[in-house]
């Protein structure tokens, strides 16, 4: 059975994920809301900092993940080896652990800016 759908399903899944996250970065950047409020001034600056260092890290993170996939594939493919490793499902799992950690780590920075937002208007209405 041919191998070749393999060459073109991984480029373009790779492409298509990188197409959504750059949708919702433009959308998470453009109004960063945190639990329903919208941030402003230099809070929302600080988020949106915050949220270019994470999303750059999740697509630097999904692009090595995909390269070593589509190596594996190959080596599949040409008879190499008999299958994916476990290096493979290693790195998928570090993967997903790492963006679910880092995606809360930045909600709870944006909460803290979030309430600092609010502790400088309370002070500026009292």
């Amino acid at each position: 059975m041919p191998k070749y759908p393999a060459y073109f399903t991984l480029p373009i899944m790779g492409s298509v994920a990188f197409l959504i996250i750059g949708v919702f970065q433009a959308l998470a950047l453009r109004h960063p809301v945190v639990d329903g409020y919208l941030l402003e001034g230099q809070a929302a600056e600080q988020v949106r900092r915050l949220m270019r260092r994470y999303l750059f890290f999740v697509r630097s993170a999904l692009m090595a993940w995909l390269l070593h996939l589509e190596f594996r594939l190959t080596q599949l493919a040409y008879g190499h080896t008999d299958n994916l490793g476990l290096d493979s499902y290693l790195t998928a799992g570090l993967l997903l652990v790492y963006t679910v950690a880092g995606a809360w780590l930045l909600l709870r920075m944006a909460r803290r800016w979030l309430a600092w937002q609010r502790a400088e208007e309370a002070s500026s209405l009292g």
